[in-house]
């Protein structure tokens, strides 16, 4: 009843939107907890930025830090990770030109965004259920799993709003979607009361890298031993499956949980107990340890700790996104 009256408020238009001198896509979903929408944001910049300034706005969620930060002006990182988050933290390290800011009022960071740093596009990290700010391309992320089975609002589920919320959306984005006969299911369970644009996507690995020095590594992966702290942990195992690395462990924290020294050690142990020649994590776990207050930075020197960087792989319906980013200055240079 609380999620109606405020979207019923903001259709009404007795809640303020705000719209600020630039486009502004915006990336989200209508569930709690990880979906693939931070690779899909940094799929967007990668591709936006080589004809527009590009800005990426998020909340910051997990930081140890309150209002509006600058995280990367662009050229530099201006923040370390304790303040900005992880998942800013790890945009704003592998998206160079493209500014990260962080503010719980997304649409005060939009408009310094265009007034400090000249953005000519802004791209809304989970920002669906943000509704203070106009935007101009609503991406909603569900995953295949989500769609299959179905789910309850919170708490009784994992959903932050119920399914009706799509009528909000421009396009809808189909994760962990292994193929197109998964697609086309997913697709007639959607079609039946939503007609939206669809695309599907899944996550590849795109390299394994050494977590200190992020130099990529190609060799054999047995007796590894994985942790994480992320939203979905389970998809981040599976992803390792897929990619040929055998897990013996998983050892599983909260989502954007920081560790301190003594969960450190629980993971030297688990280690040593298995006599296992490698650990494996994700980037925001990296980003985590890398601008934490503990040891972290120690424990990725001392330890073979390595981090899988994945991005999304488009399997259908990629011409919906060509559309979309084309009409924001971006041309397809395979075209």
């Amino acid at each position: 009843m609380g999620v109606a009256a405020r979207n019923w408020f903001f259709d009404a238009g007795l809640l303020p939107v705000r719209k600020v001198g630039a486009p502004v896509i915006s990336v989200g979903n209508i569930s709690a907890g990880g979906v693939g929408k931070t690779p899909l944001v940094e799929f967007l910049a990668e591709k936006l930025r080589r004809n527009n300034k590009v800005a990426v706005i998020s909340r910051g969620y997990g930081r140890k830090s309150k209002s509006y930060l600058v995280v990367s002006n662009g050229r530099q990182r201006c923040a370390e990770a304790w303040k900005a988050g992880d998942e800013a933290s790890q945009l704003a390290e592998k998206l160079d030109g493209v500014v990260v800011l962080v503010d719980e009022r997304r649409a005060r960071a939009a408009e310094n965004a265009v007034r400090d740093f000249q953005a000519t596009v802004i791209i809304l990290d989970d920002g669906f259920q943000h509704r203070y700010l106009h935007r101009d391309v609503d991406i909603v992320v569900l995953t295949y799993e989500e769609i299959m089975n179905g789910d309850f609002l919170l708490p009784a589920g994992n959903r932050r709003e119920p399914m009706s919320a799509l009528r909000r959306t421009d396009i809808i984005g189909i994760s962990r979607c292994e193929n197109k006969d998964g697609f086309e299911r997913a697709r007639a369970i959607l079609s039946r009361k939503w007609d939206k644009p669809l695309f599907a996507f899944r996550s590849r690995v795109k390299a394994v890298r050494l977590a200190e020095t992020r130099k990529e590594m190609q060799q054999t992966w047995n007796n590894v031993i994985a942790f994480s702290g992320i939203g979905q942990p389970s998809a981040f195992q599976e992803t390792l499956k897929s990619s040929g690395i055998h897990v013996g462990t998983h050892i599983v924290f909260r989502d954007h949980h920081w560790y301190s020294d003594a969960d450190l050690e629980s993971i030297r142990e688990v280690v040593r107990d298995s006599h296992a020649n490698a650990i494996m994590t994700t980037e925001k776990d990296v980003a985590r340890l890398n601008g934490g207050s503990g040891g972290g930075q120690t424990f990725l020197r001392e330890n073979p700790v390595y981090y899988i960087e994945i991005g999304p792989e488009i399997i259908a319906g990629e011409k919906v996104l060509e559309e979309k980013l084309q009409s924001f200055g971006y041309a397809n240079r395979n075209n």
